[in-house]
């Protein structure tokens, strides 16, 4: 059984597995690459547009319906491309 997830940015629908999952943890946004974390998440495209679409939206609050703090998560995304 598959399980499919939107991506915030571009809408698509996804098997969950080829999508980042950022939670809110301990106060902080982290990358759920074990896809286990117990906290509301959002999903996001491998794809960099994806990723560059969500960074130059004019509301990211707006985007993730308020889910995830903005600035966390810009922070946690600027250390995915420093891997």
């Amino acid at each position: 059984m598959k399980f499919t997830r939107m991506c915030i940015a571009c809408r698509k629908k996804e098997n969950k597995n080829n999508l980042l999952r950022f939670v809110t943890y301990d106060g902080e946004v982290i990358l759920d690459k074990e896809q286990k974390v117990n906290a509301r998440a959002i999903y996001l495209c491998k794809d960099n547009k994806c990723i560059f679409r969500l960074l130059k939206a004019k509301d990211i609050k707006k985007v993730t319906k308020g889910k995830i703090d903005e600035k966390k998560l810009i922070k946690a995304i600027n250390e995915l491309e420093d891997m």
